[in-house]
C-alpha cells in the first residue's frame, strides 16, 4: 500500500509531504484547492504523460517520490517482483521507491529502487498497486462499450480472451488477403501488364554487376583518349628514343652504366652495384614497352563513345524508374519476377488461403463459443453480487442483470449452441447492464434509466466486488460523492469504511460522513499572494479535524455537535473493529 507521498514544484505545489495510512485516507478542502493535483502528481508517477507545465517556477523541475509498503505474504508480491526481475531493476525486500522528475523543457526521468526505469514499467507496477476510480468515470456505466472490461475483469479466464482475439485477428488478415487476391480483375490484369512491362524492359538490359562502374571507367577513358596518347607517347621517347639535344633516360642510364662498370675494374668493390644495375635498365626496357603498346591501343572511335554513352543513358533511365544503383535494378527484377508469379498463380493462392482461413473460422467458432459461456456465467456470478451490494447501499428491491448474447448473423460463423454469429473485436456478444428499481418492472438498459445518485451507486458496488476479487492493495476514489447526499452519503460512507478494512481506501471527498469515518484526514489549502497562488496539505487531528467538518457540514456553529457526534460514533466503531 502507498505509505509516503513527497511532491515537490508539481504545478501549485512548492511541497508536501504525506503520510497515508491503512484503511481510509480522505482528501478534503474548498472546491478548487487543489485536491485532485495530489492524484494527478501519483498519476505521473504511475506512468501517466509528462508535461512541462507541471513544474512550477523557471529552469527548475517537478519531482514525485513514493514509498509502497508490503509484506511477503501480499497478494500483489509475486506480480511486483515480476516486473521488477523483467525490468532488471534490485528489489528492496518490503518496499517499493518510486521517483519521477519533469524538467522545464518536458523532459522526465524515471527510477524504481533508485535505478533508472521506463515509463512502460511504472505503468505495469500502477495496475498491480492502485486502482483509481476517477470523478467522471462512473459515466462510463452509459457506455456500453465498457461493460465487456467490466465482465472479464470479475472473472474470465484472460486465456480465452488471448486465445479469441489471436484468432480473430489471423481471421482478418486472411479476409483482407483474400480480397487483395480477388480484387478487381481489370486492376489485377494491370499490375500484370505492368509487371511484364518492367520485367522485359530489365531483362533487355542485360545488366551486370560492376558494369556501370566499368563503363564509366571506359567512357573517361575514350574522351580523353587523345590526350593519353600523346602523353604515353611522349613517355615512351623519353624513355627509350630520346631527341636530338637529349638522350633517352634508357640511353643516359646504359652510359652511366658502363661507368660504373669502369670504376670496377679499378675497384672491385663496386662490381655488385654494376651487376645490381642490369636489372632496374631491363624492367625500364619493359615499361617502355608497355606504354608503347598501350599508346597503341589509344584511338578515339566517335561511334564506340556514342554507344557507351547510350548505355550509359539506358542505364541512368531505369535506376530514375526502379532504383539507385544496378544491384536494386536486379533486385527489383527479381521482386517483379515474384510478384507476377504471384498473379499467375493466384488460384492455387486463392485456393489454399480459403482452406487455411476456413480452418481458422472454425477454431474461432470454437473459441467464440466457449467465450460467450464464460461469459454468461460471469455475468450471473456478477449480477448476483452487484444485486446483493446494491441493497447493501440502500436500493432496496433493484434488481441488476448483466445480459450476454451472441452477436447473431445467418451469414456470420458457426458458434456450437449460439448458432451463426459475427465476430469482432473482443468477442462475438452484447453485453448489456440492465436494472430494474422497482420489484416486478421490466429490466431496462441501466443508462436509459438509472439517475446519477445510482449511478454512483452502482459503479461504487462495481468497484467494492472487482476491489475485493482483485489483488490491488490501494483504492482511490476522486469524489464519487459527486452530486450525492442524504441517505446515499451514508451507506456509500459506510461501504468505503467497509472496503478499507480490507483495501487502503484513499478518498477525495465533500461529505461529512466520509471524512468523519477516515483513519487519516489530509486538508488540501490554496492560498494567495498578490498574482501567485499555492497549495499546500495538512494532516487534520483533534480540533483541526472538527473545524473541517463543522465546513463541510455547512459552517454553522449548530453543526459542532453532530461533527463531533460523528467523530466520536467512528472512533467507537473502528475501536470495536
Amino acid at each position: 500500500m502507498l505509505r509516503y507521498l513527497s511532491i515537490r514544484n508539481f504545478v501549485l505545489i512548492d511541497r508536501a509531504e504525506i503520510e497515508f495510512s491503512p484503511g481510509l485516507n480522505v482528501l478534503t478542502g474548498e472546491t478548487g484547492a487543489g485536491k485532485s493535483i495530489v492524484l494527478a502528481a501519483l498519476g505521473l508517477l504511475l506512468g501517466d504523460r509528462a508535461a512541462a507545465d507541471l513544474v512550477t517556477g523557471e529552469g527548475g523541475e517537478a519531482v514525485v517520490e513514493a514509498r509502497f509498503e508490503y509484506d511477503s505474504h501480499a497478494p500483489e508480491k509475486d506480480s511486483i517482483d515480476s516486473i521488477l526481475d523483467l525490468a532488471g531493476i534490485d528489489r528492496e525486500e518490503g518496499t517499493l521507491l518510486l521517483s519521477r522528475s519533469v524538467s522545464a523543457d518536458g523532459r522526465s526521468r524515471m527510477f524504481i529502487n533508485n535505478r533508472p526505469a521506463l515509463v512502460r514499467v511504472l505503468k505495469e507496477l500502477g495496475t498491480v498497486l492502485v486502482d483509481l476510480h476517477g470523478q467522471h468515470e462512473h459515466q462510463s456505466l452509459l457506455r456500453r462499450a465498457t461493460y465487456r472490461a467490466v465482465v472479464d475483469r470479475y472473472g474470465v479466464d484472460p486465456q480465452l480472451v488471448s486465445r479469441y482475439n489471436d484468432l480473430y485477428v489471423r481471421r482478418q488478415h486472411g479476409r483482407e488477403r483474400l480480397v487483395s487476391l480477388e480484387g478487381d480483375e481489370r486492376e489485377r490484369q494491370r499490375r500484370e501488364d505492368i509487371l511484364r512491362y518492367q520485367i522485359h524492359e530489365l531483362e533487355a538490359a542485360k545488366l551486370q554487376i560492376g558494369e556501370e562502374e566499368e563503363l564509366d571507367r571506359e567512357l573517361r577513358i575514350m574522351q580523353h583518349a587523345e590526350q593519353l596518347a600523346e602523353q604515353a607517347h611522349r613517355v615512351y621517347r623519353h624513355l627509350y628514343e630520346g631527341d636530338d639535344d637529349r638522350p633517352s633516360v634508357l640511353d643516359e642510364l646504359g652510359r652511366l652504366h658502363r661507368v660504373v662498370q669502369e670504376m670496377s675494374l679499378l675497384d672491385e668493390g663496386l662490381k655488385s652495384v654494376y651487376e645490381s644495375w642490369i636489372a632496374p635498365i631491363s624492367e625500364l626496357e619493359e615499361l617502355a614497352g608497355e606504354i608503347r603498346n598501350y599508346s597503341h591501343t589509344i584511338e578515339f572511335d566517335p561511334q564506340r563513345l556514342e554507344e557507351r554513352n547510350e548505355r550509359k543513358r539506358l542505364i541512368q533511365d531505369l535506376k530514375a524508374k526502379y532504383g539507385n544503383s544496378v544491384a536494386d535494378l536486379l533486385q527489383y527484377l527479381e521482386s517483379a519476377k515474384t510478384e507476377l508469379g504471384q498473379i499467375e498463380n493466384r488460384d492455387e493462392e486463392v485456393e489454399q488461403l480459403r482452406k487455411e482461413l476456413s480452418e481458422v473460422e472454425q477454431q474461432l467458432g470454437r473459441a467464440t463459443e466457449t467465450l460467450l459461456k464464460e461469459r454468461r456465467r460471469v455475468g450471473e456470478q456478477l449480477s448476483a453480487a452487484v444485486a446483493a451490494e446494491l441493497s447493501h447501499l440502500g436500493m432496496k428491491g433493484a434488481q441488476f442483470v448483466v445480459s450476454v448474447e451472441p452477436t447473431r448473423d445467418p451469414e456470420g460463423i458457426p458458434a456450437g449452441e449460439f448458432g451463426p454469429v459475427r465476430p469482432g473485436p473482443g468477442g462475438a456478444d452484447e453485453i448489456e447492464f440492465l436494472l430494474s428499481t422497482i420489484p416486478n418492472r421490466p429490466f431496462r438498459p441501466l443508462r436509459e434509466i438509472a439517475s446519477g445518485g445510482e449511478i454512483s451507486r452502482i459503479m461504487l458496488a462495481i468497484k467494492y466486488i472487482l476491489g475485493k476479487a482483485h489483488l490491488v492493495p490501494t483504492m482511490i476514489f476522486d469524489e464519487i460523492d459527486l452530486g450525492i447526499g442524504g441517505k446515499t452519503a451514508d451507506v456509500i460512507a459506510q461501504r468505503l469504511q467497509d472496503l478499507s478494512n480490507e483495501k487502503q481506501v484513499i478518498c477525495i471527498t465533500h461529505l461529512p460522513q466520509i471524512a468523519a469515518r477516515a483513519e487519516t484526514n489530509l486538508r488540501v489549502v490554496k492560498t494567495a499572494t498578490g498574482n501567485t497562488a499555492r497549495t499546500h496539505i495538512e494532516t487534520l487531528t483533534g480540533k483541526d479535524r472538527e473545524e473541517e467538518l463543522v465546513r463541510m457540514l455547512g459552517g454553522e456553529e449548530a453543526s459542532r455537535s453532530y461533527a463531533r457526534e460523528m467523530l466520536n460514533g467512528f472512533r467507537k466503531d473502528r475501536k470495536r473493529k
